[in-house]
Protein backbone atom coordinates (compact mmCIF):
# COMPACT_ATOMS: atom_id res chain seq x y z
CA UNK A 1 0.00 0.00 0.00
CA UNK A 2 1.23 3.50 -0.31
CA UNK A 3 -0.48 7.27 -0.23
CA UNK A 4 -0.33 9.61 -3.14
CA UNK A 5 -1.26 13.35 -2.09
CA UNK A 6 -2.91 15.49 -5.35
CA UNK A 7 -2.38 19.65 -4.77
CA UNK A 8 -4.24 21.22 -7.68
CA UNK A 9 -5.07 23.98 -9.75
CA UNK A 10 -8.45 24.89 -9.38
CA UNK A 11 -9.78 23.64 -12.84
CA UNK A 12 -6.72 21.45 -14.12
CA UNK A 13 -8.83 18.32 -14.17
CA UNK A 14 -7.55 16.43 -10.92
CA UNK A 15 -10.43 14.98 -9.92
CA UNK A 16 -10.71 13.24 -13.10
CA UNK A 17 -7.14 11.91 -12.53
CA UNK A 18 -7.67 10.96 -9.01
CA UNK A 19 -10.89 9.13 -9.97
CA UNK A 20 -8.98 7.28 -12.81
CA UNK A 21 -6.02 6.81 -10.99
CA UNK A 22 -8.40 4.95 -8.20
CA UNK A 23 -9.73 2.76 -10.46
CA UNK A 24 -6.01 1.81 -11.78
CA UNK A 25 -4.42 1.64 -8.17
CA UNK A 26 -7.87 0.53 -5.73
CA UNK A 27 -7.16 3.55 -4.28
CA UNK A 28 -9.49 5.05 -1.55
CA UNK A 29 -10.21 8.54 -2.79
CA UNK A 30 -10.18 11.20 0.24
CA UNK A 31 -11.71 14.52 -0.32
CA UNK A 32 -13.42 17.44 1.62
CA UNK A 33 -16.72 14.99 3.04
CA UNK A 34 -14.32 12.37 4.10
CA UNK A 35 -12.01 14.49 5.98
CA UNK A 36 -14.71 16.94 7.56
CA UNK A 37 -15.93 13.47 8.65
CA UNK A 38 -13.12 12.63 10.39
CA UNK A 39 -12.32 15.83 12.08
CA UNK A 40 -16.01 16.24 13.38
CA UNK A 41 -15.62 12.27 14.64
CA UNK A 42 -12.22 14.01 16.47
CA UNK A 43 -13.66 16.88 18.51
CA UNK A 44 -17.37 18.02 19.03
CA UNK A 45 -15.94 21.84 19.09
CA UNK A 46 -16.53 23.92 16.94
CA UNK A 47 -13.97 24.16 13.26
CA UNK A 48 -13.36 27.09 11.38
CA UNK A 49 -15.42 26.84 7.93
CA UNK A 50 -12.87 28.11 5.62
CA UNK A 51 -10.21 25.10 7.42
CA UNK A 52 -12.31 22.47 5.52
CA UNK A 53 -13.02 24.22 2.53
CA UNK A 54 -9.35 25.70 1.69
CA UNK A 55 -9.48 28.90 2.16
CA UNK A 56 -7.81 31.33 4.35
CA UNK A 57 -9.89 32.33 7.61
CA UNK A 58 -11.88 36.05 7.27
CA UNK A 59 -11.46 38.75 10.35
CA UNK A 60 -14.06 37.11 12.81
CA UNK A 61 -12.68 33.15 12.63
CA UNK A 62 -8.92 34.92 12.97
CA UNK A 63 -10.16 35.99 16.50
CA UNK A 64 -12.56 33.34 17.19
CA UNK A 65 -10.36 30.57 16.36
CA UNK A 66 -7.24 29.09 17.43
CA UNK A 67 -4.49 28.40 14.26
CA UNK A 68 -2.54 25.61 16.16
CA UNK A 69 -5.53 24.08 17.69
CA UNK A 70 -7.13 23.95 13.90
CA UNK A 71 -4.16 22.67 12.11
CA UNK A 72 -3.90 20.17 14.51
CA UNK A 73 -7.37 18.68 13.90
CA UNK A 74 -6.49 18.47 10.03
CA UNK A 75 -3.33 16.97 10.43
CA UNK A 76 -4.93 14.16 12.71
CA UNK A 77 -7.82 13.84 10.04
CA UNK A 78 -5.80 13.58 7.29
CA UNK A 79 -3.16 10.86 8.71
CA UNK A 80 -5.43 9.10 9.99
CA UNK A 81 -6.52 8.42 6.45
CA UNK A 82 -2.70 8.06 5.44
CA UNK A 83 -2.13 5.22 8.39
CA UNK A 84 -4.74 3.25 6.65
CA UNK A 85 -2.99 3.37 3.21
CA UNK A 86 -4.03 2.87 -0.34
CA UNK A 87 -5.55 6.21 -0.64
CA UNK A 88 -5.55 9.11 -2.92
CA UNK A 89 -5.59 12.14 -0.67
CA UNK A 90 -7.05 15.75 -2.68
CA UNK A 91 -5.86 18.93 -1.20
CA UNK A 92 -6.58 19.13 2.42
CA UNK A 93 -2.48 20.03 3.06
CA UNK A 94 -1.71 16.33 2.53
CA UNK A 95 1.36 17.06 0.79
CA UNK A 96 2.62 19.21 3.87
CA UNK A 97 1.79 16.82 6.77
CA UNK A 98 3.32 13.95 4.58
CA UNK A 99 6.37 15.08 3.13
CA UNK A 100 9.28 13.18 3.41
CA UNK A 101 7.80 10.32 4.27
CA UNK A 102 8.90 7.13 2.76
CA UNK A 103 6.71 6.03 -0.28
CA UNK A 104 4.33 8.72 -0.24
CA UNK A 105 4.06 10.36 -3.72
CA UNK A 106 3.23 14.15 -3.83
CA UNK A 107 1.61 15.30 -6.82
CA UNK A 108 1.05 19.32 -8.26
CA UNK A 109 -1.81 19.15 -11.10
CA UNK A 110 -1.57 22.35 -13.20
CA UNK A 111 -3.05 23.94 -16.36
CA UNK A 112 -2.60 26.94 -18.74
CA UNK A 113 -5.13 29.30 -17.88
CA UNK A 114 -7.36 29.45 -20.63
CA UNK A 115 -7.64 25.70 -21.05
CA UNK A 116 -8.37 25.84 -17.32
CA UNK A 117 -11.17 28.12 -17.77
CA UNK A 118 -12.64 26.34 -20.79
CA UNK A 119 -12.58 23.12 -18.77
CA UNK A 120 -14.28 24.65 -16.22
CA UNK A 121 -17.11 26.08 -18.14
CA UNK A 122 -17.56 23.17 -20.11
CA UNK A 123 -17.45 20.87 -16.84
CA UNK A 124 -20.04 22.82 -15.20
CA UNK A 125 -22.44 24.99 -18.17
CA UNK A 126 -21.39 27.98 -16.95
CA UNK A 127 -20.13 31.04 -19.04
CA UNK A 128 -16.09 31.54 -19.61
CA UNK A 129 -16.22 34.92 -17.59
CA UNK A 130 -17.51 33.04 -14.28
CA UNK A 131 -15.17 30.41 -15.04
CA UNK A 132 -12.21 32.82 -14.58
CA UNK A 133 -13.91 34.61 -11.67
CA UNK A 134 -14.21 31.26 -9.84
CA UNK A 135 -10.69 30.20 -10.91
CA UNK A 136 -9.52 33.72 -9.60
CA UNK A 137 -11.49 33.35 -6.38
CA UNK A 138 -10.18 29.87 -5.44
CA UNK A 139 -6.43 30.58 -6.11
CA UNK A 140 -6.73 33.08 -4.02
CA UNK A 141 -8.57 31.29 -0.94
CA UNK A 142 -6.09 28.03 -1.44
CA UNK A 143 -3.01 30.47 -1.14
CA UNK A 144 -5.11 32.15 2.16
CA UNK A 145 -5.50 28.79 3.14
CA UNK A 146 -1.87 27.34 2.94
CA UNK A 147 -0.34 30.43 4.22
CA UNK A 148 -2.44 30.64 7.29
CA UNK A 149 -3.02 27.41 8.48
CA UNK A 150 -0.19 25.32 7.07
CA UNK A 151 2.50 28.72 6.75
CA UNK A 152 3.69 27.16 3.36
CA UNK A 153 3.71 28.77 -0.06
CA UNK A 154 1.04 27.63 -2.77
CA UNK A 155 2.58 25.73 -6.09
CA UNK A 156 6.24 26.25 -4.81
CA UNK A 157 7.43 23.11 -6.95
CA UNK A 158 10.21 22.11 -4.19
CA UNK A 159 6.93 20.35 -2.65
CA UNK A 160 6.10 18.03 -4.91
CA UNK A 161 7.48 14.71 -6.64
CA UNK A 162 5.72 14.80 -10.18
CA UNK A 163 3.97 17.45 -11.88
CA UNK A 164 1.50 16.71 -14.24
CA UNK A 165 -0.66 18.47 -16.55
CA UNK A 166 -3.68 16.56 -17.55
CA UNK A 167 -5.39 18.86 -19.79
CA UNK A 168 -3.08 18.57 -22.41
CA UNK A 169 -1.11 15.01 -21.45
CA UNK A 170 -5.35 13.49 -21.19
CA UNK A 171 -6.66 12.05 -17.52
CA UNK A 172 -6.34 8.58 -18.42
CA UNK A 173 -2.92 9.32 -19.62
CA UNK A 174 -2.12 11.23 -16.25
CA UNK A 175 -3.66 8.53 -14.31
CA UNK A 176 -1.21 5.84 -16.24
CA UNK A 177 1.49 7.82 -15.53
CA UNK A 178 0.76 7.90 -11.79
CA UNK A 179 0.33 4.56 -11.73
CA UNK A 180 3.75 3.50 -13.66
CA UNK A 181 5.70 5.88 -11.05
CA UNK A 182 4.02 4.03 -8.03
CA UNK A 183 4.53 0.55 -9.19
CA UNK A 184 8.25 1.50 -10.90
CA UNK A 185 9.47 2.97 -7.69
CA UNK A 186 7.66 0.36 -5.58
CA UNK A 187 6.60 2.53 -3.25
CA UNK A 188 4.32 0.53 -1.72
CA UNK A 189 7.19 -1.56 -0.60
CA UNK A 190 8.75 1.80 0.58
CA UNK A 191 6.17 2.50 2.75
CA UNK A 192 5.41 -0.82 4.34
CA UNK A 193 8.94 -0.68 5.10
CA UNK A 194 9.41 2.53 6.52
CA UNK A 195 6.84 5.38 5.12
CA UNK A 196 3.87 3.72 7.33
CA UNK A 197 5.76 3.29 11.18
CA UNK A 198 6.47 7.62 9.93
CA UNK A 199 2.64 8.20 9.63
CA UNK A 200 2.01 6.41 12.86
CA UNK A 201 4.26 7.96 14.73
CA UNK A 202 3.20 11.81 13.17
CA UNK A 203 -0.39 10.75 13.60
CA UNK A 204 0.14 9.37 17.45
CA UNK A 205 1.70 13.52 18.48
CA UNK A 206 -1.18 14.83 16.65
CA UNK A 207 -3.28 13.07 18.62
CA UNK A 208 -1.86 13.67 21.92
CA UNK A 209 -1.26 17.66 21.31
CA UNK A 210 -5.22 17.24 20.58
CA UNK A 211 -5.97 15.81 23.68
CA UNK A 212 -4.17 17.12 25.76
CA UNK A 213 -5.95 20.18 24.76
CA UNK A 214 -9.52 19.02 24.47
CA UNK A 215 -8.78 16.39 27.23
CA UNK A 216 -6.82 18.06 29.93
CA UNK A 217 -6.83 21.61 29.09
CA UNK A 218 -3.43 21.71 27.95
CA UNK A 219 -2.73 24.52 24.92
CA UNK A 220 -0.12 22.83 22.23
CA UNK A 221 2.33 25.67 22.85
CA UNK A 222 2.68 24.44 26.50
CA UNK A 223 4.35 21.10 25.45
CA UNK A 224 6.73 19.65 22.56
CA UNK A 225 6.34 16.09 21.44
CA UNK A 226 9.71 14.95 19.70
CA UNK A 227 10.96 11.24 18.50
CA UNK A 228 14.73 11.77 19.24
CA UNK A 229 15.72 8.05 18.54
CA UNK A 230 14.57 4.82 17.04
CA UNK A 231 11.66 4.57 19.23
CA UNK A 232 12.17 7.26 21.64
CA UNK A 233 9.83 10.40 22.60
CA UNK A 234 11.17 13.34 24.18
CA UNK A 235 8.33 15.42 26.02
CA UNK A 236 9.13 18.76 26.66
CA UNK A 237 6.74 21.26 29.07
CA UNK A 238 6.51 24.69 29.55
CA UNK A 239 4.94 25.69 33.35
CA UNK A 240 2.11 22.52 33.53
CA UNK A 241 1.37 21.45 36.26
CA UNK A 242 2.26 18.08 37.78
CA UNK A 243 -0.89 16.66 37.51
CA UNK A 244 -1.44 17.73 34.01
CA UNK A 245 2.20 16.88 33.20
CA UNK A 246 1.20 13.03 34.01
CA UNK A 247 -1.75 13.44 32.50
CA UNK A 248 0.04 14.19 28.94
CA UNK A 249 2.26 11.18 29.75
CA UNK A 250 -0.26 8.91 29.90
CA UNK A 251 -1.23 9.84 26.37
CA UNK A 252 1.77 9.60 25.25
CA UNK A 253 2.98 6.14 26.82
CA UNK A 254 -0.69 5.44 25.37
CA UNK A 255 -0.06 5.99 22.01
CA UNK A 256 3.07 5.24 21.87
CA UNK A 257 3.45 1.77 23.31
CA UNK A 258 6.86 -0.13 24.14
CA UNK A 259 8.40 3.55 23.10
CA UNK A 260 10.74 4.72 25.45
CA UNK A 261 9.37 8.47 26.80
CA UNK A 262 11.75 10.63 28.69
CA UNK A 263 10.56 14.05 29.92
CA UNK A 264 12.46 17.57 29.92
CA UNK A 265 11.09 20.98 31.53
Amino acid sequence: MSVITISRQFGAGAEEVALALSEKLGYRIVGRSEVEEKTREITSASIPESLLVERGPGIIERFTFDREIARLLLEESVLSFAKEGRCIILGRGGFAFLRDVPGVLNVLVVGEWEKRAEFLAGKEQISSLDARTRIEKVYRERRGFLSYFLETSWGDPSHFHLTINPLDLGFEEGATLLESVVTGLELEKRFAASGEKAVREKLGRAKVLNRSHFSLGVHPSLLSVRFTGEETVTVWFFNVEEEKRDAVLSLVREEFPGYTVEVKG
